[in-house]
This record gives C-alpha cells, sequence and structure tokens, in this order.
C-alpha cells in the first residue's frame, strides 16, 4: 500500500479529492490491492480535510508545489544507463530536462510520473552502485 501512496502523491492525486468527495466517487481507491485499508485510509483522510480552511482548489496548488510529480525511479535510471552504455545518451539528457521542472505538468512526457509496471522486476541499487 505505501507503493501505491507514494505513486498517488506524486501524482498529485491527492490534491485532486475534494472535501465533498464520498469514499464511493473517489476512483483512485481502485488502484491499491487492499481495498479495505486503502478505505479506511481515504476515510481518515476525508475527515482530515473536512477541517481544512483552504479551499479545494488552493489546498491543490499547495500540495502540488512541495510534491514533485516527476522523480528520478530506478528503472527509468536503469533504462538511461543501459541506453547510455550503446553511446545512445537521448534517455539521460531526457531524463535531465523532465527532472528541471519536477513540479510542472509536462503531458507529453507523463509515462516518466507513472509507477514502475508492476511486472517489471526491481531494480537492485546499493550506497556503492
Amino acid at each position: 500500500m505505501i507503493r501505491e501512496l507514494i505513486t498517488l502523491i506524486s501524482l498529485g492525486g491527492l490534491g485532486k479529492i475534494k472535501k465533498d468527495d464520498s469514499i464511493e466517487n473517489i476512483s483512485l481507491r481502485y488502484d491499491f490491492i487492499d481495498g479495505d485499508a486503502i478505505d479506511l485510509w481515504f476515510h481518515s483522510y476525508l475527515a482530515r480535510l473536512a477541517l481544512e480552511s483552504l479551499d479545494d482548489l488552493a489546498r491543490r496548488k499547495l500540495m502540488n508545489n512541495v510534491n514533485p510529480k516527476y522523480i528520478l525511479r530506478n528503472h527509468l535510471a536503469q533504462r538511461a544507463i543501459e541506453l547510455a552504455q550503446n553511446d545512445d545518451f537521448s534517455e539521460v539528457r531526457k531524463l535531465l530536462n523532465i527532472l528541471n521542472n519536477p513540479y510542472d505538468e509536462q503531458l507529453e512526457h507523463e509515462f516518466y510520473a507513472q509507477a514502475p509496471a508492476a511486472n517489471l522486476q526491481p531494480t537492485p541499487i546499493s550506497c556503492s552502485s
């Protein structure tokens, strides 16, 4: 559930939820494996939003200003590394360009904001890599 929540935050998903939404109207809940657990979490989140003094739009803008949409994910870095090892630095340049503005909407680069596909093997990393 943590992985899905991180993705939800980085995509601005939490900011899209409105104070008067009901859990049934939050389509994002279907992105989680444990439906009961996320429904409990969203129930708590909606209760917290009810206490918020900001309107939905102002809250969303503030949230999106501190939660980058684009982050360097291991699978993206690995792909860029593999291409660079074959003297193709296009993906390195593209990632650098995208990550220079991590909070901005970049519709043409929406793929880079997504979590890795479920079928992707995790990329092992270490502090010495």
